[in-house]
């Protein structure tokens, strides 16, 4: 089973993926912002914290979309402030 660090680097690579309508030096700067802000201990703690280990009969695809799920709402919360 990965660690929490190890999916939320996944998860923030999939979510920097995600196409956006911005240009093409907007979306580079966002997305470096992005990985520093997801790969920061703070983040990767509050992400830890918040999803703990899989649930008892949650399958690994269930974990990582309530991983995703959830490092989704922290980043929201963390760019709008």
């Amino acid at each position: 089973m990965p660690s929490s660090t190890e999916l939320a680097k996944k998860i923030s690579g999939s979510l920097i993926s995600a196409p956006i309508n911005i240009s093409h030096s907007q979306s580079e700067k966002f997305a470096t912002q992005l990985t520093k802000i997801s790969h920061s201990e703070d983040v990767l703690t509050e992400l830890s914290n918040a999803i703990g280990k899989p649930k008892e009969m949650e399958s690994e695809d269930e974990f990582v979309e309530r991983a995703k799920s959830t490092l989704a709402n922290i980043l929201r919360t963390k760019l709008i402030k």
